[in-house]
């Protein structure tokens, strides 16, 4: 080709011939051209590449594509749209919504009248009208993706908008849905504590309740009870704040039926139905049962609260689990498997001591212990005990005794239970268990002066409970009898065969005796050994 020839641009797209060659782009077309290689002026006329009704030029201008049909500046359409393409994907070709006059750019804006292709799932995927129902799911259920009260509740996917109410009760739909958790498409499914805009009309003289009054005037549009005078205190159930006189407000008990008996919580004396009274368990006094006063008749101030009394001030949660006493049904503890009467150990062994109980609230645990020391024939009180060196599971089910020793034989434990969360349960108090240390200690000595310290021979470790056949004689250095008995019970008091009379001439006197203490009855175990009596006063 000549010089000449590559110098000039026969198709008028602003590429000389010479630059279309080496682009290997059709000099003769002026829609085939690379857009970099323009060097001179437009020429051609009413170019558009695209058909999206854009001249090149314009668009080149624009910085868009002018061959890519979705790629406009909407504002610069001057010429017949010719694309069949549909840009924004809403389902309607762009040379319709030109002629519709929607925007081919903005997939929310078409006729629906005009749809006549497949719409793409990025449109699919939007939502149109802000109704929290993405566009696909509308076209499958048939609602209208203009209006955003028409949807299906359940079809709900995103966040509605912010700003529009479709059941007219005074929240919003975003607020039903995020805050409140109510049906935006149901008027009387609201809570009244986040109204955050005005009801319409048409709820305003609507009675969600029944109860005869309109909306508008009803303070508790929902509850249809709330006109009547439930505990006849003249104070009307719409303007009572303690509807039972049970010392709790109303809103604190709710309008629920927590036990399913047909009363509401803030009309039923026992909310949990556990048979213990709301009152009770909130922590105040129930003088009259079902009702807190300080003195007859009561006092009803001018919104229903029982004045004169300990009511309406912090309700008891006991077992601190974040449910209110009264609300949290408890029972009293039930103990089915109490401890063994007795517990035969070792001398410095450690023993487990435990009970079974149960409750439907949690129980709590408190052992104690009754100490009785060996010369004495009575317990004494019962005192608490808490985990140290001797004991841990004191506030449990299960007491372990570490370290036992002589001095605790005969000690007696047992366990107080009650359920913190259910006051009226009271404590229940297992049976005890008595220690019985089994390996015998035999005394070498005694002291019957009767100062009441070591004034009986007193084996230890559960002579009589573990040998109950035992049989011992006690004789003097020279061979005589002076003491015998079957069935030993630590009570020999170094008399002459016991001799009950009080006199010191049945006394035997100071020294040392022998003993044989036959275990079994029969000769199998038998123990000989000595004892010496002592007295502060014989010596």
């Amino acid at each position: 080709m000549s010089s000449s020839w590559n110098n000039l641009d026969c198709d008028g797209d602003g590429v000389l011939n010479g630059d279309e060659l080496n682009d290997n782009t059709d000099p003769r077309n002026a829609c085939s051209y690379f857009v970099n290689s323009i060097t001179s002026s437009i020429t051609s006329i009413d170019r558009d590449c695209d058909g999206d009704g854009v001249l090149d030029s314009a668009e080149i201008f624009d910085n868009t594509n002018p061959f890519n049909s979705c790629s406009l500046n909407i504002n610069n359409v001057t010429l017949v749209v010719t694309s069949q393409g549909d840009c924004d994907g809403d389902g309607v070709s762009d040379l319709i919504e030109v002629i519709d006059n929607t925007n081919q750019t903005n997939g929310c804006s078409y006729l629906l009248r005009s749809v006549n292709t497949t719409s793409s799932l990025a449109w699919q995927a939007q939502d149109c009208d802000g109704d929290g129902v993405i566009n696909g799911n509308e076209l499958r259920d048939g609602t209208n993706i203009f209006d955003r009260c028409d949807y299906k509740f359940e079809s709900l996917t995103i966040f509605p908008i912010r700003g529009f109410d479709c059941d007219g009760d005074g929240l919003t739909n975003w607020q039903e849905i995020v805050k409140s958790r109510t049906n935006p498409q149901d008027r009387c499914d609201f809570d009244l504590e986040f109204v955050d805009s005005l009801p319409d009309e048409q709820w305003n003289k609507f009675d969600c309740d029944g109860d005869g009054y309109d909306n508008y005037v009803d303070k508790f549009p929902t509850y249809k009870f709330e006109w009547y005078d439930t505990d006849n205190d003249s104070v009307g159930d719409n303007r009572d704040l303690d509807d039972d006189n049970d010392g709790i407000e109303d809103m604190q008990e709710g309008f629920d039926d927590l036990d399913n008996d047909g009363i509401p919580n803030n009309l039923d004396l026992d909310s949990d139905g556990d048979g213990c009274s709301d009152t009770v368990e909130a922590g105040y006094s129930d003088l009259n049962i079902g009702r807190i006063t300080g003195s007859d008749p009561i006092e009803i101030d001018l919104e229903g609260k029982i004045l004169l009394n300990e009511g309406y001030t912090e309700i008891s949660d006991n077992d601190a689990n974040g449910v209110l006493d009264f609300l949290d049904k408890g029972s009293s503890a039930e103990i089915y498997l109490e401890p063994i009467e007795k517990q035969k150990i070792n001398k410095g062994s450690s023993n487990e001591i435990y009970i079974l109980a149960s409750s439907e609230s949690a129980i709590n645990y408190k052992w104690q212990v009754s100490k009785k020391s060996i010369s004495s024939t009575s317990y004494d009180q019962w005192v608490e005990i808490s985990d140290n060196e001797f004991y841990s599971g004191t506030n449990t089910n299960k007491l372990t005794v570490y370290n036992t020793s002589y001095n605790m034989e005969g000690w007696k434990y047992r366990v107080i239970t009650f359920t913190p969360d259910y006051i009226c349960g009271g404590e229940i108090i297992s049976g005890s268990s008595e220690l019985i240390i089994t390996n015998l200690e035999i005394p070498k000595a005694f002291s019957p002066d009767g100062d009441g310290i070591n004034d009986k021979w007193t084996v230890r470790g559960g002579l009589n409970e573990n040998y109950p056949n035992n049989k011992i004689v006690v004789f003097n250095r020279w061979g005589i009898k002076v003491y015998g008995a079957t069935g030993y019970q630590n009570d020999w008091d170094g008399t002459y065969n016991n001799n009950i009379s009080t006199t010191s001439s049945s006394n035997l006197p100071v020294g040392t005796y022998f003993y044989v203490l036959d275990l079994n009855g029969d000769g199998s175990d038998v123990r000989k050994g000595y004892v010496y009596i002592t007295r502060m006063n014989d010596e």
